[in-house]
């Protein structure tokens, strides 16, 4: 969903709040929320298969110094990436309770965490191009400039790294605009002594 239409979908959700349909279309926003969040687990567990699965391969195969360093590297860093992705999402999957407040919290976490986490993968992302470049230059032949004009070093690094940053940054100034959103309405529903169940 766009993220524009998002926000006004909030804005509206909460200008019409004591309508008892828009606190039900909350707690379907939440489970489609979740439903969401099942499906792009899938994503580190490929990232894990695929990417640990090649560098364990080639440690194996090539019997080296340099093939054992690449795949302790890299495994490091999934192993990173799994630690932060975990502490990130901790506390984002369900509501406390039933409670309309409740949804709305953890909508705010959820959005918190997106924040946290786009920080996180942005950061996971250039150490490891930074050190498989690093890997690269100290065990192979070829020289610094070969390897930094690499079509594997033009994509991931020069086109990748400003793509992946200036994704992260957009995805933060809609995250940051939709957790502005929520906190006011939170801020709002706190005010409201009757506050429906969900």
């Amino acid at each position: 969903m766009n993220s524009d239409v998002e926000l006004e979908t909030w804005r509206r959700l909460w200008r019409s709040r004591s309508d008892p349909l828009s606190v039900a279309d909350l707690k379907r926003r939440v489970d489609r929320q979740t439903r969401w969040m099942m499906v792009w687990m899938i994503a580190p567990v490929l990232v894990s298969i695929v990417l640990g699965g090649s560098v364990l391969l080639y440690a194996r195969q090539s019997h080296s110094l340099a093939g054992f360093v690449l795949a302790f590297g890299v495994w490091a860093l999934i192993a990173s990436a799994w630690a932060s992705c975990m502490t990130v999402a901790a506390g984002t999957w369900r509501p406390s309770s039933e409670a309309t407040a409740a949804f709305l919290d953890l909508a705010v976490r959820r959005c918190e965490s997106a924040l946290r986490g786009g920080l996180w993968g942005m950061g996971i992302y250039v150490t490891l191009l930074v050190f498989v470049l690093v890997w690269q230059l100290a065990f192979s032949p070829m020289s610094w400039l070969r390897v930094v004009t690499s079509w594997p070093v033009i994509l991931l690094g020069w086109l990748g790294v400003p793509v992946v940053v200036g994704g992260t940054l957009w995805y933060r100034s809609v995250k940051q605009a939709e957790l502005a959103c929520l906190q006011r309405v939170r801020r709002q529903f706190a005010e409201t002594p009757e506050q429906p169940e969900v």
